[in-house]
């Protein structure tokens, strides 16, 4: 088999849009609920009723959606190690990679592991305002059928905490019925959307987590970042440039200095570069001063300006 970046973010497309298509349907399956809990009258049997069928839209996300993670986490992992592997021997290196060895098995299991966290989290996140709206929609109906009695009473009513309350009910019967079931750090999702960008994410570590930790193996110093076209302002700075993994080489600088992925949904990998071949190609101290400069490169084609070769001039007697 032939091993590309191509390939690979292919793979980690095709792993994103297998959990992406759960999380739709589930995030489909919960918009058909709220629209039944905003049109129904809300007997408490009914409410548990409700409340049933969002446990089991959520149980069946997390029992469908963890094991495709798992296995998803191993694919790209492999896949990118393999790539690593085939970069580095074209640049001469000797070597071999045991993927059963435990620093690979240790880092599919912990990435897998928190990848699992994170979803599950934000599923059990999703079942809690779910519930909380069930309850909520259902003490309000309540409420308003005791203030109409009361007003119908003649019994004056004043500004209370139930005012507020009901605010803040209001805020989330918005954001329940714009589809909007996660909160993450203040921000809401819909759950599909939060799921895809989390597995982007994971998948982009294990990618970059495989290089690594393949460069370790082959006794490689030195990995550089990718160049993308679409760099946002954050990336730019790092793309391009030459790290050293172990931070022991004084002509470039450590790779803890930068963490990739730089952000959520960020496209940047690492590749291995041996020292020998950018020597041979007359670019090892071109690649030194740039990558310890504050000097970027928006693109690959500004990046292959610069490490063109250019001849120096003739000085004129």
């Amino acid at each position: 088999m032939r091993y590309s970046r191509a390939k690979l973010y292919a793979l980690q497309e095709a792993e994103i849009r297998e959990l992406q298509m759960i999380y739709s349907n589930t995030q489909t399956r919960l918009q058909t609920i709220v629209s039944t809990i905003d049109n129904t009258s809300f007997a408490k049997w009914r409410a548990k009723q409700l409340r049933g069928q969002v446990d089991s839209a959520i149980n069946t996300l997390s029992r469908k959606s963890i094991p495709l993670v798992r296995q998803g986490i191993k694919n790209v992992y492999g896949f990118s190690s393999q790539l690593s592997v085939e970069g580095l021997r074209r640049q001469g290196a000797r070597g071999r990679v045991d993927m059963g060895n435990r620093l690979n098995t240790q880092t599919i299991s912990s990435l897998a592991q928190q990848t699992a966290i994170d979803l599950v989290n934000a599923n059990e996140s999703t079942r809690r305002d779910l519930h909380r709206f069930i309850r909520q929609t259902q003490q309000g109906l309540i409420q308003d059928h005791a203030i109409s009695r009361l007003l119908a009473e003649g019994v004056a009513l004043g500004e209370t905490g139930q005012t507020i309350a009901s605010q803040l009910a209001l805020v989330l019967r918005e954001k329940m019925l714009g589809g909007n079931f996660l909160t993450i750090n203040g921000r809401n999702y819909q759950i599909d959307k939060y799921a895809k960008l989390v597995i982007r994410t994971r998948l982009k570590e294990a990618s970059v987590n495989a290089s690594i930790n393949v460069n370790i193996a082959f006794g490689n110093d030195l990995v550089q970042v990718t160049t993308v076209s679409t760099a946002c302002e954050i990336c730019i700075p790092i793309q391009g440039k030459i790290y050293s993994i172990s931070g022991n080489d004084p002509n470039f600088p450590p790779y803890r200095s930068i963490h990739i992925p730089v952000h959520p949904n960020c496209w940047h990998d690492d590749i291995g570069v041996i020292e020998e071949a950018l020597r041979m190609r007359g670019r090892y101290y071109k690649m030194s001063r740039f990558s310890k400069s504050k000097r970027t490169v928006a693109s690959p084609e500004e990046y292959q300006e610069l490490v063109k070769f250019k001849p120096r001039k003739k000085k004129v007697a």
